[in-house]
C-alpha cells in the first residue's frame, strides 16, 4: 500500500499494546482501534469505551483490562462471533 488512509483516533496518551498479530490503540477518549499487525495497514475493529481513558492497557492470557476515569475494564472473548 502507498499510502495511509486517514484513521479516526484522538490524542493518545497511553501506550500501544500488541499481541499476536493485533495493535491496540486506545485514546483518551476511550476510542480503541485494532489494528492488523502486518505489511499493509488494515483496521479489524474500532470500538468506543464510553469513558475517557489515560492509561495503557494491560494483557493477561486472553483478557484485556482498561482502566476508565470511572471504571475497571476486563475484555475478554465470550465465543460468540458478535461484535
Amino acid at each position: 500500500m502507498s499510502a495511509l488512509r486517514p484513521v479516526t483516533v484522538g490524542t493518545v496518551d497511553s501506550s500501544l499494546v500488541a499481541a499476536g498479530d493485533r495493535v491496540y490503540i486506545t485514546d483518551r477518549e476511550g476510542v480503541t482501534l485494532v489494528l492488523r499487525h502486518g505489511t499493509e495497514f488494515e483496521i479489524l475493529q474500532r470500538k468506543e469505551l464510553g469513558e475517557e481513558v489515560a492509561s495503557s492497557m494491560a494483557l493477561a492470557g486472553e483478557q484485556i483490562f482498561l482502566r476508565g476515569v470511572d471504571h475497571l475494564y476486563c475484555i475478554a472473548d465470550d465465543g460468540t462471533d458478535s461484535e
